[in-house]
């Protein structure tokens, strides 16, 4: 997709879980979002995640370039 480069301006949708191991990727999208000029949108899913609904409506309101599930989500 030409890179890391290619993220500069580009806004990116992340979906994780709402637990512990689910938060983990909160702080590494955020250092990304710095380093290559990115927009990063994280939206939890509370557990169990079977409900996820409202976070989707989210996205396709945002209308990102990319979406993200990260950490069970």
């Amino acid at each position: 997709m030409g890179g890391p480069e290619a993220l500069k301006g580009k806004k990116i949708a992340v979906l994780y879980h709402g637990s512990p191991y689910g938060k983990e990727t909160i702080p590494i999208y955020g250092l990304l979002s710095k380093k290559f000029g990115f927009e990063v949108q994280q939206l939890e899913v509370p557990h169990p995640g079977n409900e996820q609904q409202s976070q989707w409506l989210t996205i396709r309101r945002a209308k990102p370039d990319y979406v993200c599930c990260a950490g069970g989500a």
